[in-house]
């Protein structure tokens, strides 16, 4: 209620003292170049989004056209085995770490690189 009474004083005050300044349609044009502008990112941004949408819908006819899932499955495979070969000649040749402990590292980054993309996508 008190905020209200505030807003009525105040518009009554501004109204009371309400003064024209001479600007030779200075704000007029002013608003106008605000508006064609606003106008103009408009545009853009409508446009941005068509061409996102089309880029889009492109990569994803090109990922079914060329067999991306079997694509991906066989380069997460290939990525995986190196990995774990790569770090199974490694722990054998230079530490000596628990197969537990490695699981439990294995494992926070799943988890971290998860909950990364998850939030990625919720905020977009």
């Amino acid at each position: 209620m008190d905020s209200n009474m505030d807003d009525k004083l105040i518009k009554q005050l501004f109204e009371k003292n309400h003064q024209d300044i001479a600007d030779e349609g200075f704000s007029q044009r002013v608003m106008q170049e605000i508006m064609q502008q606003k106008r103009q990112r408009e545009s853009h941004v409508a446009v941005a989004r068509v061409w996102s949408a089309l880029v889009g819908l492109l990569a994803v006819a090109l990922f079914f056209f060329c067999d991306g899932f079997n694509i991906l499955k066989s380069a997460l495979l290939r990525v995986g085995q190196d990995l774990l070969s790569n770090l199974q000649q490694n722990l054998e040749a230079h530490t000596q770490i628990e197969p537990l402990h490695l699981a439990i590292i294995v494992l926070f980054f799943i988890i971290y690189g998860c909950n990364k993309l998850y939030s990625a996508i919720e905020h977009s």
